[in-house]
């Protein structure tokens, strides 16, 4: 590279590496763009078979969630990520791209004559694509250098970008924390794993807060020792996922059950939340029909409730909710609420 495109890279790099947001990622485009001219660039991300732009610069008429969607299948995918060289449109010696689906469909009808796509992972896995398109026959042997230098610093940005970035700044002091993905938890800098996370009974909570993308659970849950109120959200908000599974964020804090409440009266008062009658609240927790009566007088008092319906409000508000080990999934589809 001559001494203007070094200059060009080294601001790439010195951008990536001090900065994360898809606001880096438009400005990287944007001094990728002089040193390697295109009509149109995008930063596609990948997490298992969800994808999505990050970033897009230029002619944008080829670019959607569709085509993203169509890039992860077409044919010549595996070509792309075991390329050392970053292969081009101009530069295929078979020509097997512009004769698949994906130029055809996008690219073609979009006026562009010439593209390039740098796979972008790190430790094996696929972080994302950087896509660039053109008019004419621009991406030769020197553009293609130039990207392949640039990968390693775009993959690595990728990759502290993923999940964590940004998360340990808004949970609270001293809070317990990780990140779910399906069976993986990976750990928050500053922040201890959650005690309760080796309790087979909250894996099953955790997977079936992981069936959506779009809902949020607040509640209790105790180690036999301590009482936590943890909440778990999807970590994105476009509903990408990793692997097939929805990367959840779970945080928690110690402390006492709000309103003086004891453990029983906590369960008692999350079937109220999910709408039980005594006589089935009696049947899954295993006590009598009096028993049932005289928890609910004392969630009633305890919470400064008029009626059952009011209680059942005000566990739904506060999060004063315990998924029950009696049910399946402990009740999460009904106890947790949209973002």
């Amino acid at each position: 590279m001559d001494a203007a495109a070094l200059a060009v890279a080294a601001e790439i790099g010195a951008l990536t590496a001090s900065e994360q947001g898809s606001g880096v990622a438009d400005r990287a485009l944007e001094l990728l763009s002089l040193l390697v001219p295109s009509d149109a660039s995008a930063l596609q991300v990948v997490e298992g078979t969800f994808t999505s732009f990050l970033a897009t610069h230029g002619d944008l008429r080829h670019v959607s969630v569709a085509s993203a969607d169509e890039f992860l299948r077409d044919p010549n995918l595996p070509r792309v990520v075991g390329a050392e060289l970053p292969l081009s449109l101009s530069t295929d010696p078979g020509n097997s791209f512009r004769e698949g689906t994906f130029f055809r469909r996008y690219l073609e009808p979009a006026g562009f004559r010439d593209g390039v796509s740098v796979h972008l992972g790190v430790g094996g896995s696929t972080l994302g694509f950087l896509h660039l398109s053109a008019t004419q026959e621009v991406f030769g042997h020197r553009e293609r250098t130039v990207l392949a230098a640039l990968r390693p610093v775009l993959a690595g940005w990728l990759h502290r970008d993923r999940s964590t970035s940004g998360l340990s700044d808004r949970l609270p002091a001293g809070a317990f924390a990780a990140v779910v993905v399906g069976g993986r938890v990976e750990e928050l800098a500053g922040h201890d794993l959650p005690p309760f996370l080796g309790d087979q009974v909250f894996r099953r909570v955790l997977e079936q807060c992981g069936s959506s993308t779009e809902r949020r659970l607040t509640a209790w849950w105790d180690d036999d020792r301590q009482w936590y109120r943890f909440v778990v959200e999807p970590l994105h908000h476009d509903g990408r996922r990793t692997g097939g599974h929805v990367p959840l964020l779970v945080h928690a804090v110690a402390g006492p059950l709000p309103s003086g409440l004891t453990r029983r009266e906590v369960d008692v008062l999350t079937c109220l939340a999910l709408g039980m009658d005594n006589a089935s609240i009696a049947q899954v927790l295993g006590v009598s029909l009096r028993t049932v009566h005289s928890h609910v007088e004392g969630v009633r008092r305890r919470t400064g409730s008029a009626s059952r319906l009011e209680a059942a409000a005000y566990a739904h508000r506060e999060g004063v909710l315990h998924p029950l080990r009696q049910l399946p999934g402990g009740g999460v589809d009904r106890l947790s609420h949209r973002r």
